[in-house]
């Protein structure tokens, strides 16, 4: 009986990593956005003063204005672009907002990247990368928009478009304004859920050994398997590895 459910597992938990392994290799390009944070200026303060104004340059702004932070990063195993052309992506806002103007941070040496308002479409923002934007390179914006009543919160309802090919579509990713010592945090709870899952298995192929009824073999396996998804969760997911490469470029 053991042996049958030792060799069930054991066939189980191969395909599970020759799946993972074939997947990991056939991966396309990907470029993830990291939402960082979004507030208003001066919001209602119209109405208790009237003769309070927002204003940038000469132009008059609405009630309503919104600053958008976030950022992108190449999440994936290979370099995107190519030397000497430019690699293309927008950020699309919700219908009648309006982008006043951006301003780009490039959180590396090398990464030479631009921004456009489109003039057809103001609630797009169109992103260019000069050359190549290699694995793990990213950059932050800040962007003023002036938002409709009827928008709540922007962070569900931002799109992407691109054409680069053979690249996955872009995924918002929430990341808010994690300090650096909750980024270490986490990888130190990620290191601690390592470590229990190595001591379950430990204890799992102690117990194999001896009298081990199948209610066992099940709150052991599940036990093992929720400890994994914690894992992957905290530590192997798009959230935590842009933590952790946002981490490692902010000591530098």
């Amino acid at each position: 009986m053991n042996t049958t459910i030792t060799t069930i597992l054991s066939v189980i938990a191969g395909g599970i990593i020759t799946y993972l392994i074939a997947k990991w290799q056939m991966k396309k390009n990907r470029i993830d956005h990291y939402f960082i944070n979004s507030y208003d200026i001066g919001k209602g303060l119209t109405d208790m003063f009237p003769e309070f104004k927002l204003h940038y340059g000469n132009e008059v702004l609405s009630n309503n204005v919104r600053v958008l932070q976030g950022g992108f990063m190449n999440t994936g195993r290979n370099d995107i672009g190519e030397d000497d052309k430019q690699t293309f992506f927008s950020l699309i806002l919700p219908e009648g907002c309006c982008v006043k103007a951006v301003q780009l941070s490039p959180l590396v040496n090398g990464l030479c990247v631009n921004s456009n308002i489109n003039e057809n479409e103001k609630n797009k923002i169109v992103f260019s990368v000069d050359g190549l934007f290699k694995s793990d390179e990213c950059f932050d914006y800040s962007a003023i928009i002036e938002v409709p009543d009827n928008i709540g919160d922007l962070e569900n309802s931002l799109c992407f478009d691109h054409r680069i090919l053979n690249t996955e579509r872009i995924s918002n990713v929430f990341i808010g304004q994690t300090k650096r010592k909750d980024r270490r945090r986490a990888k130190w709870i990620s290191i601690i859920l390592i470590v229990v899952a190595v001591i379950v298995l430990i204890w799992f192929y102690y117990r194999i050994k001896k009298e081990f009824s199948c209610i066992d073999y099940v709150l052991g396996s599940s036990y093992l398997v929720s400890l994994v998804l914690c894992i992957i969760w905290q530590y192997g997911g798009k959230k935590g590895h842009i933590n952790d490469v946002l981490s490692s470029l902010a000591h530098k």
